[in-house]
């Protein structure tokens, strides 16, 4: 889980350290983000879901920062990130 104030988002970064091949799915409430993705944006709004898996698994991903004033509903952006994790 992570909580965005508005303006702050999560740098460009790849998850290679994860050993699972299964999709992450990514749900946000709050302000408007750009998600980022190998190299391409897409505009999250509020109760939106992002599902990525196959060969974006590893891509390159971020969050441009949150955008003030586009949520009645929080001031900033909560997202839940669920993902399978395998251990060693």
């Amino acid at each position: 889980m992570n909580f965005y104030p508005p303006g702050k988002g999560m740098g460009q970064h790849v998850d290679a350290e994860e050993e699972s091949e299964n999709a992450v799915v990514s749900l946000s409430f709050g302000q408007d983000a750009i998600f980022r993705i190998a190299g391409r944006d897409t505009l999250l709004l509020s109760g939106d879901v992002v599902v990525f898996g196959g060969p974006a698994r590893r891509a390159k991903h971020g969050v441009l920062g949150a955008r003030k004033g586009t949520s009645d509903l929080l001031d900033g952006r909560l997202n839940i990130t669920m993902r399978q994790m395998e251990g060693s």
